[in-house]
Formats: structure tokens, sequence, C-alpha cells
């Protein structure tokens, strides 16, 4: 019983920042959205590079 409790006090202490970092993420709900949407034009922008690449390569129009 005290190893289990020592573990769960051991991940609770590692778990801490990570729980910090949602709620202040969870605060601002507009935040989270500009963050996907980033996200998602910096893949973007990545994948039509590539896809460019592989047209080039296959010799597509």
């Amino acid at each position: 019983m005290d190893c289990k409790l020592r573990f769960a006090n051991n991940l609770n202490k590692h778990l801490e920042p990570f729980r910090a970092k949602r709620a202040e993420l969870a605060a601002d709900p507009n935040k989270i959205q500009d963050i996907l949407h980033d996200g998602a034009n910096r893949a973007r922008a990545i994948a039509e590079q590539t896809m460019v690449e592989v047209r080039e390569a296959m010799q597509l129009p």
C-alpha cells in the first residue's frame, strides 16, 4: 500500500506541469483554435510543396 501511495504522489508531481498547461489552454478556447488553425496552415504549405515534388518526379501535369 505504501508503494502505491508513493507512486501516486510521484506521478501527480510529474503530471503537475501538464495539468497546469491544460488548465491554461482550457481558459482560452480561442487560443486553442488559433493554434490548430496555424498548425493546419503550416501543414498545408508543406503538403503542397511535397505534392509539387511528387508531380515533378512522376512527370505529371
